[in-house]
């Protein structure tokens, strides 16, 4: 069956609404936007409905939806809002995954966020080196000297973040380099050296920036919703912070400005690359959750 219209926001939040009070009437907080809307129209509404609110009512059926801005945040018909349709769905299932789900409650079992810090670690790593070469391949100066900014951000993270919530509970430095990279994170990391080294430059911009854009929502859902867990907390509020959504604004820009000069087929590629990296973040998570490991 189709989904309603996507122009038609007051039908899909009207369904949400009635979902709000099937919830209510059942008395249930987290019966999650999966067991009563279609997945189509689970993808419909968080194009018409902002994030943040539908991520907070995956989190908590008994919000009220308010609020009728685009879930993008950006100017409609700019590549970037273009960028974020294509993430749609990818960024509610991972709003819909029990990692986060748990984050937010504070039940996520701590080996399965010690697990997530260790590979994050390693991820990091060479997504900074993926927005070094990425830099290094910019026209402008001015966004050289942004990616290699951000390069040094990513770094920091894991010298002082994910040092400090791994140190909480007894891991030192040199357990993150004697625990490799998963399959999961070594195929994603992959993905993003080869297509900043091999594609085009609006082809690597692409690919790195749903780790920006999905985290800063993510972000900003969480915050709202809060974790009772204080590591859990730490790791929200570093990610729903300004600084951090200063950041995300900044590349917003530069991928605006690239998208410009950007044919329609030059566009569908490196979309393609965009959700190629929405999907991984999706797993990524997943990966965590499960303690994925090399089978052999």
């Amino acid at each position: 069956m189709p989904g309603p219209d996507l122009n038609d926001s007051r039908l899909l939040r009207g369904r949400a609404t009635r979902y709000l009070q099937v919830c209510q009437d059942a008395g249930a907080r987290r019966i999650g936007l999966r067991g009563w809307l279609p997945a189509t129209d689970r993808l419909n509404l968080i194009r018409v409905i902002p994030v943040e609110e539908v991520g907070l009512m995956l989190l908590d059926p008994s919000r009220t939806v308010v609020g009728t801005a685009a879930d993008s945040g950006r100017v409609p018909g700019s590549w970037s809002d273009r960028l974020w349709s294509t993430m749609a769905g990818p960024y509610a299932a991972v709003l819909e995954h029990p990692f986060l789900t748990g984050l937010a409650a504070g039940t996520l079992p701590a080996a399965a966020f010690t697990g997530y810090l260790l590979q994050d670690a390693h991820y990091l790593r060479d997504y900074a080196r993926a927005l070094a070469l990425l830099g290094a391949r910019a026209d402008r100066l001015e966004d050289t000297a942004l990616l290699a900014r951000h390069a040094v951000g990513a770094a920091e993270v894991e010298l002082t973040l994910h040092l400090e919530l791994l140190g909480a509970v007894g891991v030192e430095r040199a357990a993150v380099d004697a625990v490799p990279a998963s399959p999961t994170t070594y195929a994603y990391t992959r993905h993003l050296m080869s297509t900043v080294q091999q594609g085009s430059f609006a082809d690597g911009l692409a690919a790195v920036l749903p780790c920006y854009w999905i985290y800063a929502h993510v972000g900003r859902v969480l915050v709202e919703h809060g974790s009772s867990e204080p590591r859990y907390q730490r790791w929200i509020d570093t990610y729903a912070g300004e600084d951090f959504g200063a950041v995300v604004e900044a590349v917003l820009a530069l991928v605006d400005r690239v998208g410009v000069g950007l044919t329609a087929e030059q566009q569908g590629q490196a979309e393609r690359e965009a959700l190629t990296s929405a999907r991984y973040e999706w797993m990524f998570w997943d990966a965590a959750l499960r303690g994925e490991g090399w089978p052999v």
